[in-house]
């Protein structure tokens, strides 16, 4: 279970910087919104508009952030809680070298550390 908060605070952590990094692509997502039907198209212009558009961002984002410390805290908890060392390998990097994960009580204490902040 901790495995799974832990990379949903990873996900919900970079996810959030693709939303800052849209704050200066309006243009382009704007014209990439009015290819939608009039209804929708409407609605999404209003929230391109340059007074509400950064407004926005900052809300998705630290929904985002806030959700991110939130798993972090919760899979550091269940780690430390229950105290065994869990591994998991995924499937990315150079060709032949898988990514380790390993989670164990340190790693756990260090989510916390790190999760209440961004929480915060």
């Amino acid at each position: 279970m901790s495995l799974f908060f832990s990379y949903v605070s990873v996900l919900a952590a970079l996810l959030s910087s693709l939303v800052a990094l849209g704050a200066g692509c309006r243009v382009q997502l704007f014209r990439l919104a009015q290819r939608y039907p009039k209804g929708l198209s409407a609605q999404i212009e209003r929230q391109f508009a340059p007074s509400v558009f950064p407004r926005f961002l900052r809300t998705v984002s630290f929904i985002l952030l806030g959700l991110s410390g939130t798993a972090a805290v919760l899979g550091g908890s269940v780690a430390l809680a229950t105290g065994r060392v869990l591994t998991d390998t995924l499937p990315l990097g150079l060709p032949f070298l898988s990514w380790h994960v390993r989670i164990d009580a340190l790693s756990g204490f260090f989510l916390c550390v790190l999760g209440i902040p961004l929480i915060a």
